[in-house]
Parts: C-alpha cells; structure tokens; sequence
C-alpha cells in the first residue's frame, strides 16, 4: 500500500511517523472522547439516570475508548480522526491494511504499556521504524504523509478549534438545561451508593470548610454538610 523501490514502505510521500506526532493525535483523540464523555454526563443527570445506570455509564467508556481505537484503525481510513488531523496511517509492516485482529491487539498491548507508566512506549523513539512494543506486538507501523509543515500546522490547529467550539457549545446547551433538583436527584443517588457500599452518610459526605486569607472570621469557620444543604433546597 505504502510500497515504495525494494519493497520499503518509505516513500516521497510517506515516512514513519516520529514520537512527537503520535503523541499530538492521540492528544488531539483524547480531546475528542473527553468532550463525548462530558456530553454523556450530562445527558445522564438531565435524564436523571438511577445509580445502576450510571455505573454502567462509567465502567462502560473503557469499552468505548477500545471501540473507538480498534474500530478506526482497522477501517478503511487506517486512522483515528487524532491520527487524520495529523495525515498519519497504521499498516501492517507488510503494508497491508490492518485487520480486526491485529488491531485488537494492538490495542490490549497498548493497555498494558500503560501499566508501565507509558515507558515502552519510548522504544519508538530509538526503533529504526518507529515502532512501540505494541506496534511490535502487532506487526503494526504508523507512518506520515508529507506535507507542507506551515499548511499542517494550520490544518491541525483549525480542526482541533471546531471539535473544542463545538464541544463546548454542546455542554452549554445541556447544561443550561439541567435544573438543580437533577443534580440534587444525582447526589442522593451517589450517597445512597455510598451507603450500600458500608460508609455511613457522616462519612459519604464530610463538612465542607471555605478558608480564603481574605474571608472574615465567620466564613473561616463556616460548615456546610449535608443537611444544610437539604435544608436550603427544601426552603426554596
């Protein structure tokens, strides 16, 4: 696919992609799930979600997260929309497109990089491919489409603009419409977990203190706990 003279994937057009420019897709694709994942909270406490729901909802993004990666890479756009912002494509060191197996596995080998506190994955910077142990794994390379380095940069910085306007004028539309009874209904879930779980509600919820060198001597030594607050809600 990226064959160039003698079988090598290096090409005019392709090189391996470098240390750097992996970091700023997966940057860029980590910008993106954070959004949807803010979106999805928020959708939950408007739809008032009860607490198996959102247990459901948080132990599920992992799951998503694998979804996201795994399906993007073995597509025919070999790439996540981190990776296209930055024109970088994986491949098998073949040059073959990556199938649903390796990616995969690519995947559960990047997981477990991770453990290592993200040290295997500097291999690429010594590696003469640029390869990560779990693109070594995986028989995988990533590779770079040249490009003018100025119309990148712009291309790069434009798009990562829209997904941010965009994500935020999504969570202020949601958000305005969450009333505060919803995020009321969330944290007597939350507690009522907590409690199930064998803390008492003392402990689920301690006094909050506000200090501030500026603040009077009253506010110093003010405590807010739980009941306070019910009982403010209530008198509204």
């Amino acid at each position: 696919m990226y064959y160039g003279e003698g079988g090598s994937l290096l090409t005019p057009n392709y090189r391996y992609a470098g240390f750097l420019w992996r970091v700023i897709a997966t940057l860029y694709d980590n910008t993106l799930l954070l959004g949807l994942l803010l979106v999805a909270l928020l959708l939950g406490i408007k739809a008032d979600l009860s607490l198996e729901n959102w247990y459901l909802l948080m132990f599920g993004w992992p799951v998503l997260g694998a979804v996201y990666y795994i399906a993007f890479h073995a597509s025919t756009l070999q790439a996540t929309p981190g990776k296209m912002i930055c024109r970088l494509r994986v491949c098998r060191s073949t040059g073959e497109k990556v199938g649903l197996g390796a990616a995969a596995l690519r995947w559960v080998c990047y997981l477990v990089s991770k453990i290592f506190l993200f040290l295997p994955f500097l291999v690429c910077i010594f590696h003469p491919k640029k390869q990560c142990l779990h693109d070594l794994a995986s028989d995988v390379v990533v590779v770079k489409e040249a490009r003018a380095p100025m119309g990148e940069f712009v291309r790069g910085v434009s798009l990562i603009l829209l997904l941010v306007i965009a994500s935020f004028g999504t969570l202020i539309v949601i958000g305005r419409s969450v009333k505060p009874q919803q995020l009321y209904a969330l944290a007597n879930n939350l507690e009522r977990g907590l409690a199930t779980s064998g803390y008492s509600r003392r402990h689920a919820m301690e006094p909050i203190r506000f200090k501030h060198k500026s603040s009077s001597k009253a506010l110093r030594k003010a405590k807010y706990n739980l009941d306070d607050i019910e009982k403010m809600l209530g008198d509204r």
